[in-house]
């Protein structure tokens, strides 16, 4: 995870593959179904916002996990909770903002994709290599 500031420099991260802006972050809820409560902690708190979401049209969520979660599971419910906060629709295909939802550890971080598509999918522009003799 990289911290950018505006404007973002993107093309100069060489060993990127997302870069995100952190909105919100708090500690990963104890209990038997934890997608369930991500999403009753975002439903009940005021605390946290994505300000894109107020102007965006669309948006969709994409979670990473180190637990023995499934990613969709808690992508659907954090989706909800953005659903039920903005009104904004989700749209797999083609969103305007992506959402990720990060659990590492004991803790979850809700960040915006800055990024359209992976940075590791960049194409770059090499220029033939030179060679040094050894003698040199």
């Amino acid at each position: 995870c990289v911290q950018l500031a505006a404007p973002y420099d993107l093309p100069s991260l060489r060993c990127v593959h997302d870069a995100l802006l952190v909105r919100h972050s708090f500690p990963l809820p104890v209990a038997a179904d934890v997608p369930l409560a991500i999403y009753d902690y975002l439903s009940s708190n005021t605390d946290w916002s994505i300000p894109e979401l107020e102007t965006a049209s669309s948006f969709r969520v994409t979670c990473a996990v180190s637990a023995n979660l499934h990613p969709s599971e808690v992508e659907r419910e954090v989706g909800g909770a953005i659903f039920e906060r903005y009104g904004v629709k989700a749209d797999m295909r083609r969103p305007d903002i992506v959402v990720r939802a990060d659990i590492f550890g004991s803790g979850v971080i809700l960040s915006r994709l800055i990024n359209r598509e992976p940075l590791s999918k960049r194409k770059y522009q090499f220029s033939r290599g030179v060679s040094v003799k050894t003698t040199v």
